[in-house]
């Protein structure tokens, strides 16, 4: 199983919602360049709700669906490496699928 970052794993969402930079990043009022950026992992820190406003504009439940409320840091590391490892996981799938 591939062991995306979780820039790479949000550029992934992005692309199999077939949604440009652009388009992106005017559902979440931003500049193309800072997709660019996040993408190519040149922006250190994602907000939580950052994550999940991607997550809503290319369609992808499981960045929604992480509830951090109240969690140290660590915690928050953990839920987010296992919730990329599933989605990591159902793309996979999903390709596998597609080549049968």
């Amino acid at each position: 199983m591939e062991n995306l970052h979780l820039h790479q794993l949000l550029k992934r969402c992005r692309e199999e919602a077939n949604i440009s930079q652009e388009e992106l990043a005017v559902k979440l009022f931003v500049d193309r360049s800072y997709i660019s950026k996040v993408e190519n992992g040149r922006v250190p820190t994602l907000s939580y709700d950052f994550v999940k406003r991607w997550g809503t504009a290319t369609g992808r439940s499981e960045l929604i669906g992480i509830d951090v409320v109240g969690e140290s840091n660590e915690d928050y590391k953990i839920r987010m490496k296992e919730k990329l490892a599933i989605m990591t996981f159902k793309s996979a799938y999903e390709m596998l699928e597609m080549s049968v």
